[in-house]
């Protein structure tokens, strides 16, 4: 429905300016639309601003087995490149949308670029062709670099040969950390120095870039800082916009991930095998940033890599208050519900450590049978056969004093005494064992209180409690988080100086040293209020249906449509007010000063024309075609909550009533009245229920408790009552739901069809529905 609905939020200035921009080349354009493309946060909220009309291209290749395929945005980017006019972008639109969506754009494409130059990075720049974005780069890193991978060249400090390689940006990092390890010119330390460098470098870029780009898309001076954070282990990831690079000379195989190189982790030394130190990324990194003075505060998130079964945490402080995030299963986006269904997630992991994993391992230690226990009794057994080797050492010396007269007595005894030193050298090697138990034991335990402790300092704060309505959480001192564009907001009057932010992943236990990686891309930017004004709206449906049919394929309201139409609800309930329908089926409609009015002319029996090709020109043509046109209007007046829906067609006589079962004795029951003007009563009636169906929606997703049964109660009631006025006559909801739905009740429908979307949601979280546990 995008292409075919006209959404115009009234009360809001909207102007239309497509252009191409003077900054931006053909290919930066295209790259552009790429990233959108890609970016599942972007593309929901500036997917609008692209038009793209060239064909889609698609990359075939074979996956286990079996043939699949993606789109190629790389081949359309150089179709783009070579023909502009295939993308057109609407920059004045683009520029009134939020700073933090469009900060994540332009850091993006600044990251694409950096993947591009340092991909080119031994190739010779071609002639007058500025390679300066890269020569940043390589100037700021070495100058972070150690001085045992700088040369001179030509007089000036340049990073070794080593180095130049190991910025290759589809690097993992466990290739990097064991090129390290390899290099004779520096120490241990200076390895982590060199993975330091290359982070810092790569962030100054993104934040020059990233800016450089803001200014070219919003033609706006940008006051925004963005830095990246990585955590995981440094194996597996999709990297960049969640792609691989394609390799071509190798027909059906996809390639490494794009980017994997520019993930900035954070690292340390830990023990392997033989004790050798093994440069590592932590599972858990930082950032602090500086508050806007005197303003709104926003902090953009745009999390990349999603595991199924470990929730990604972020974790915001500000001063002793705490913001937790988490990873949705569904949307891979971030949120405050921690809702992840089955898997693990940092409460889960966390609880588990605490409440069983370090229990058991108590016991184990502790217990009434545990090793303490068991080596205390080997104790008191050592000492119990220590005593009785000397008593039988004495009886053995006072029967050899005796001499040959206690010779039986001394051969039981000398064989007692072997018995009992075998049985001490027994006790000794388990006590030996024993005690090595117990210290892996107690060391096994310090790692997990270690870990407990580390686990639980990353929510240690004061957690912020929070209220949901729509997409829109607003936690208890003020400060929103809108899970649509992903903005973490501080209003100004929290007089906020700084905050951190910390990016956590894990995994399958607290103890897991391999965990998926995940990076997390951070824009502070000058920030605003959440709108919580109501808008009207209007709705213009162009030549939607077909020919003498009232049903079209795709109703549907995107999520920031359905938070807006919530919050006219949500008005209506508050203020108890009503809802009501103004529908009408016009029939012929006739073009006046822009607009579809009601015609009294006479109809015509086909369109001009000798020919059917002709015919069909005819029908597509400016005299015929805006005369094909709907208008909805979703409108507030006072607390009440008004649905307007008026419908035309073209002058041509239509065959409605033969062509549609049902129809024919509908129209009988009126005198004189036209296919065209039936036709468009019918079209009025099935916008006015799709349209109530995503009322219904909106409901069920923004609302709880009473107000989603009272809500339910006025649209079924509301729809049911509603008639359309054809001129004079009117339309009954019945007569058409009898032709519509004959064996159900629409209003019904939509709530199994919510019902089953809500079962399929828990199915994906991995919850079981009661239909499946009735089967078992």
């Amino acid at each position: 429905m995008k292409s075919l609905i006209l959404l115009l939020f009234l009360n809001i200035s909207v102007i239309i300016v497509v252009g191409q921009s003077v900054m931006l080349t053909a290919e930066e354009t295209a790259r552009m639309f790429h990233i959108v493309k890609k970016s599942k946060t972007l593309n929901r909220n500036l997917g609008q601003y692209f038009n793209y009309t060239g064909d889609t291209i698609y990359f075939e290749y074979f996956l286990k087995g079996e043939r699949d395929s993606i789109i190629d945005y790389d081949a359309i980017v150089k179709k783009i490149a070579l023909e502009p006019s295939l993308l057109k972008i609407d920059y004045y639109g683009l520029k009134t949308e939020s700073p933090g969506l469009l900060a994540e754009l332009a850091s993006k494409m600044a990251l694409f670029q950096l993947y591009t130059e340092l991909k080119k990075r031994n190739e010779e720049p071609e002639n007058g062709i500025s390679d300066k974005a890269y020569q940043y780069f390589i100037d700021t890193l070495t100058i972070q670099l150690p001085n045992g991978v700088v040369r001179k060249k030509n007089g000036k400090n340049q990073p070794s040969s080593q180095i130049i390689d190991l910025i290759d940006p589809n690097l993992f990092f466990n290739q990097r950390s064991t090129a390290l390890a390899a290099f004779q010119s520096i120490t241990q330390p200076q390895q982590k120095t060199v993975i330091e460098a290359i982070n810092y470098a790569t962030r100054s870029y993104l934040q020059i870039k990233g800016r450089e780009y803001f200014s070219k898309i919003c033609h706006l001076s940008p006051e925004f800082t963005t830095n990246l954070l990585a955590c995981g282990d440094g194996s597996n990831t999709d990297g960049l916009l969640e792609e691989r690079e394609k390799i071509y000379k190798h027909k059906n195989e996809l390639g490494d991930p794009i980017g994997v190189g520019l993930f900035t982790y954070e690292t340390t030394f830990e023990a392997g095998n033989k004790n050798k130190q093994t440069l590592v990324p932590l599972q858990s990194a930082t950032l602090n940033f500086n508050a806007i003075e005197n303003a709104y505060t926003t902090l953009h998130l745009s999390l990349w890599g999603f595991n199924r079964n470990q929730q990604t945490t972020v974790a915001v402080y500000r001063e002793d208050k705490m913001y937790l995030l988490y990873a949705n299963k569904i949307t891979k986006e971030l949120s405050p519900d921690t809702t992840f269904g089955q898997g693990q997630t940092l409460q889960s992991i966390t609880k588990h450590l605490e409440g069983k994993i370090i229990p058991e391992l108590d016991e184990q230690i502790n217990g009434k049978n545990g090793i303490r226990a068991k080596l205390e009794s080997k104790d008191t057994s050592h000492k119990d056969v220590l005593m009785e080797i000397l008593l039988t050492e004495e009886k053995l010396v006072t029967y050899r004093y005796n001499g040959l007269k206690n010779k039986k007595k001394t051969k039981k005894g000398q064989d007692h005494l072997a018995w009992l030193y075998n049985k001490k050298l027994a006790i000794e090697k388990r006590q030996k064992e024993l005690i090595e138990e117990l210290y892996d034991a107690e060391a096994r335990m310090a790692r997990l209180r270690e870990r407990l402790m580390e686990l639980k300092s990353y929510v240690n704060k004061n957690e912020m409690k929070y209220s949901n309505f729509g997409y829109v959480y607003t936690f208890e001192d003020g400060v929103t988080f809108n899970a649509n564009t992903q903005n973490l907001t501080f209003p100004d009057s929290l007089k906020s100086e700084k905050f951190e932010v910390r990016l956590i992943t894990f995994g399958p236990d607290a103890m897991s040293k391999y965990v998926d990686e995940i990076q997390l891309l951070t824009s502070v930017i000058k920030g605003g209020p959440e709108d919580w004004t109501t808008h009207d709206y209007n709705l213009t449906l162009l030549d939607v249906f077909k020919s003498d049919s009232y049903l079209i394929e795709d109703f549907t309201l995107e999520e920031e449509q359905q938070f807006e139409v919530s919050k006219l609800l949500n008005k209506m309930l508050l203020h108890k007010g009503t809802l009501n329908f103004n529908l009408e089926g016009n029939g012929v409609g006739v073009l006046m000063d822009g607009k579809v009015v009601g015609s009294i002319g006479v109809e015509e029996d086909a369109y001009p024309g000798d020919t059917k090709e002709a015919q069909n020109l005819a029908r597509e043509s400016e005299n015929y075609k805006p005369l094909r046109t709907s208008y909805l209007q979703f409108t507030q007046s006072e607390n009440n909550l008004n649905l307007s829906i008026q419908s035309f067609t073209d002058p041509v006589k239509s065959n409605f009533a033969y062509k549609v079962s049902g129809v024919k004795e509908i129209k009988n029951q009126f005198d004189s009245i036209t296919d065209n003007r039936l036709l468009s009563a019918f079209r009025t009636f099935y916008l006015a229920e799709q349209f109530v169906k995503e009322l219904a929606i909106a409901t069920h997703l923004n609302f709880k408790g009473k107000d989603v049964t009272k809500l339910d109660q006025i649209l079924k009631n509301t729809l049911q009552k509603s008639k359309v006025k054809m001129g004079d006559l009117y339309l009954r909801y019945e007569d058409y739901a009898k032709v519509a739905h004959p064996e159900s009740e629409f209003y019904q429908l939509v709530l199994q069809q919510i019902a089953d979307k809500e079962a399929e949601r828990k199915e994906i979280l991995g919850y079981e529905t009661k239909d499946k546990k009735n089967k078992k």
